[in-house]
């Protein structure tokens, strides 16, 4: 049994350094303007896998407003029906 749980711990540790991985490549796909828009460092993510988490201290939330009454309101979660008719 004690095998069994040893080799599921690798095998877990293993999938999350790949997942970690596969994340640091995506995001240092993108400009360093996106990369702090979406909450993460790109001075962090500079430094790889050793750096983890990459997140910012304060992530940055956008808070788009608008006029369109059919998109749904970002603060309820609910669609806007103020249509002046």
């Amino acid at each position: 049994m004690k095998l069994f749980k040893k080799f599921m711990a690798t095998f877990t540790h293993s999938l999350e350094a790949s997942a970690k991985n596969r994340a640091l490549l995506e995001l240092r796909y993108y400009s360093p303007d996106t990369v702090r828009q979406y909450g993460y460092s790109p001075e962090l993510l500079a430094k790889g896998l050793s750096a983890w988490p990459w997140r910012l201290e304060e992530p940055r939330v956008s808070s788009r407003i608008s006029n369109d009454p059919y998109v749904a309101d970002e603060s309820t979660g609910s669609e806007r029906h103020d249509i002046a008719a």
